[in-house]
């Protein structure tokens, strides 16, 4: 929740081919970012997965388009993100939840749109 009000999320999940179990844990690594303190390695079926959190800006441009005109600093709202990455063989399966008000990248848009 921002300010009060609710925020509308989303869920998307990808799986992606890979060359090999070792492009596949490359990948995973590269999903979840930069390690955190807080990130959390564990199995999943026997496969090794990693849970990233990180604390993300979420854009409010009207809000910080009328700061900015009265001479403030725009307040940036900031909310949690988790982010599950898992190399199951030659695959990559991640899972994220972003506000709707920031599209998706690559494919997830197409696989949002059909469920």
């Amino acid at each position: 929740m921002t300010d009060g009000a609710l925020l509308r999320m989303a869920v998307y999940f990808t799986v992606e081919s890979r060359r090999s179990v070792s492009d596949a844990l490359q990948r995973a690594a590269e999903i979840a970012g930069p390690p955190g303190p807080e990130d959390r390695a564990f199995l999943v079926n026997g496969w090794p997965a990693v849970e990233a959190t990180r604390l993300m800006g979420l854009p409010r441009v009207a809000q910080e388009k009328a700061q900015e005109k009265a001479g403030q600093e725009p307040e940036v709202a900031k909310f949690e993100r988790t982010i599950t990455a898992i190399a199951a063989g030659a695959r990559t399966g991640h899972h994220r939840a972003a506000p709707l008000t920031i599209a998706p990248t690559s494919g997830c848009a197409t696989r949002a749109a059909r469920s």
